[in-house]
């Protein structure tokens, strides 16, 4: 009865469309310390944020693909990935692809008005679980320890103007059914 439900609600929402969208990661610098973590700030592997050149390099390759939509994804790193670098990269990313969403940090309102203007028509944000302890447990230290600041940001991110608004949970952290 669920599954059917959803189904007619998205059919009555969005109807019979499909939207495909790659990723670009832009930066893997992260100061979290999410123990799941590829990004996570402890570990030893190389770090790298792409520059704008770099950015516009792989989304022309992207967008050759026939796709038209792109997320950009960032780890964590106020430092390295500021709202100043993303709005210059959102207005360039709008003038190879129609649809631009981002999941990076999550912002202030202000912040997120800014990269709305500058061409981001989405938000994606990754909660990883909704359990508060264990959210506490899997994120020790840096600013993603932050669960309300995280949670949210898909708020913020609405009430700048974002048209899209997604968010997600790893499967395997906590019972899924919560």
């Amino acid at each position: 009865l669920m599954r059917e439900t959803a189904a007619a609600c998205r059919r009555m929402y969005f109807g019979k469309a499909i939207q495909l969208y790659t990723p670009l990661y832009i930066s893997s610098n992260c100061i979290n310390g999410c123990l799941y973590c590829d990004f996570n700030r402890d570990n030893s592997s190389p770090r790298k944020t792409l520059s704008i050149s770099q950015i516009i390099d792989d989304a022309r390759v992207i967008k050759s693909m026939g796709i038209d939509s792109l997320l950009l994804v960032a780890g964590e790193d106020p430092k390295m990935i500021t709202v100043d670098f993303l709005e210059k990269v959102a207005i360039e990313m709008k003038k190879i692809f129609s649809y631009l969403s981002i999941e990076i940090a999550p912002q202030s309102e202000k912040d997120y008005r800014r990269l709305y203007q500058a061409g981001v028509d989405g938000l994606t944000l990754f909660q990883e679980t909704f359990d508060r302890e264990l959210y506490a447990e899997l994120h020790p230290f840096g600013p993603k320890r932050d669960y309300d600041y995280r949670l949210e940001a898909l708020q913020r991110g609405g009430a700048a103007g974002m048209r899209t608004i997604g968010m997600a949970f790893l499967l395997g952290l906590y019972d899924w059914r919560i």
